[in-house]
């Protein structure tokens, strides 16, 4: 019981924090845009999720989705390992710091879903 209202009690700070990503995200498109030229640096990442479960997995697609120029391309499962292939039309010139970026987006959100912390099951 008071798992589940810490869980509660946390969304509220997820959903600032996707809103500040979500309002990020679509002033740099709407930059990219209004501006001459193009800031576009596309790149694709696998990223090694941390949900285990159909539900999570899909509340995180979704979520990377919605987020102005990011796309969930594929869910790969090889031996229970789900792995992310995420479309970023603004990523970062280094792999790596695209996936601390996904990385920071799922652990928030596992902290509402499943509450555990974001240190919990990180991939080495």
């Amino acid at each position: 019981m008071k798992r589940r209202l810490t869980q509660l009690l946390r969304l509220p700070g997820f959903l600032v924090y996707f809103l500040v990503q979500m309002f990020r995200a679509n002033w740099q498109v709407a930059v990219d845009i209004l501006t001459p030229g193009s800031a576009l640096t596309p790149g694709v990442v696998a990223y090694p999720a941390r949900s285990r479960s159909a539900w999570e997995l899909t509340l995180l697609s979704n979520l990377i989705t919605l987020t102005p120029g990011t796309l969930t391309i594929d869910v790969e499962t090889n031996n229970g390992q789900h792995v992310l292939y995420v479309l970023g039309l603004y990523a970062p010139s280094d792999p790596n710091r695209f996936r601390q970026q996904l990385e920071e987006l799922e652990g928030r959100m596992r902290l509402v879903t499943v509450g555990v912390s974001r240190d919990e099951g990180r991939h080495q």
